[in-house]
């Protein structure tokens, strides 16, 4: 009888983690931020926006495969939702932070509408205007880059 009550005292101090979920800072957790993100589309929500902006400091960058798609996730969550774009960039570390500049300023896909997702930014009101310009200021690099005219 003790041997029982002492397993499950030790087993409940231990860390819960749910089946099939991947641990924080994988390849797979990673993965699996990204693919949500990418399966909401439009819908994607202010938690899978602040998810995808922290993915910037993990394994997604590590891999070329995941970090292209990281990047065109930013992208897309920048120009659905600013506001909480914004709203989680401010909460991230000063790495997450550059690596995040650091992917707006360089685009993967031609595809990304620059102007558009500079409107979308622009249109944002209240908020850290500091993070604000950090952000349209990586979005005028990345235009400078592809030979457009950003305002």
């Amino acid at each position: 009888m003790r041997i029982a009550f002492f397993v499950f005292v030790c087993s409940a101090m231990l860390p819960q983690v749910a089946v099939g979920a991947a641990a924080p800072g994988t390849y797979e957790a990673c993965s699996q931020v990204l693919r949500d993100a990418d399966n909401a589309g439009k819908r994607i929500s202010p938690r899978q926006v602040a998810a995808v902006l922290n993915a910037t400091n993990s394994r997604c960058l590590s891999s070329a495969e995941t970090s292209e798609w990281l990047n065109e996730v930013l992208f897309h969550a920048l120009l659905v939702r600013p506001a909480a774009f914004l709203e989680a960039f401010a909460r991230v570390d000063q790495v997450t932070r550059r690596n995040i500049i650091a992917e707006l300023e360089s685009p993967v896909n031609d595809g990304i509408d620059l102007p558009k997702v500079y409107r979308s930014v622009w249109s944002v009101k209240g908020g850290n205007g500091k993070d604000k310009q950090a952000i349209i200021s990586a979005l005028r690099t990345a235009g400078d880059k592809a030979g457009l005219q950003l305002p």
